[in-house]
């Protein structure tokens, strides 16, 4: 038994005829119909019921065409995780809060980690929260401490932004003034950030970064 068979029924089942079914996969009529025979045989059980000019699934047919649906659904997203697993272990995969702890994390993570490539990406709060929990970062750095014990954490850095005014600015009156962290702005009020792990699978990176500091 083989991946093209369970297509095949996969076919049928979708065309609801072997005619249209071996049209559709570019097959003669009585290949179709042989390939069919051949998966009962190879199953031990009936698939279908055969009447005078109709043929059907019979319940152990719907209860392999799920199976197959499953298993050609997997084969076909294998690639892609396969890539992603490749990828995992080929490179590490930082989120970022802002621009400048990618400045200090990339030569320091190529020092560790020489035949790694590094990834990183600029996201919100929230969601290199939930990029470090899927397993698609394996480090992220925050302006502030998430309240969950889930993540481990340690200041990596600080950073300190200044605005340049003129005299008088209406932008920014005396009674109002602008400083860092003011708004809806992801930094911290202090210009601190935090690289965290999640602690199921990121902890011996983070604590290697964190040695190496």
């Amino acid at each position: 038994m083989d991946l093209y068979e369970l297509r095949q029924l996969a076919a049928f089942a979708e065309r609801g005829t072997l005619s249209a079914a071996a049209e559709a996969l570019h097959l003669s009529q009585p290949a179709l119909s042989r390939n069919m025979k051949k998966l009962e045989e190879e199953l031990g059980v009936a698939l279908f019921e055969r009447r005078k000019n109709r043929l059907a699934l019979n319940e152990n047919g719907e209860y392999v065409l799920r199976i197959a649906r499953e298993l050609l659904s997997s084969a076909d997203g294998l690639p892609a995780r396969v890539q992603e697993f490749d990828r995992r272990h080929r490179a590490i995969t930082v989120g970022l809060c802002a621009p400048a702890p990618g400045w200090l994390l990339t030569p320091l993570l190529s020092s560790i980690y020489p035949g790694r490539m590094l990834q990183t990406e600029i996201l919100p709060w929230n969601k290199l929260l939930e990029g470090l929990d899927s397993g698609r970062f394996q480090l992220a750095v925050l302006a502030r401490e998430p309240e969950s014990g889930r993540y481990f954490s340690r200041e990596c850095g600080r950073e300190s932004l200044m605005f340049a005014l003129p005299p008088l600015s209406q932008v920014c009156p005396a009674r109002e003034p602008l400083f860092c962290g003011h708004g809806r702005r992801d930094h911290a009020a202090d210009g601190r950030y935090r690289l965290l792990g999640l602690r199921a699978h990121g902890e011996a990176s983070a604590h290697a970064i964190f040695d190496a500091e």
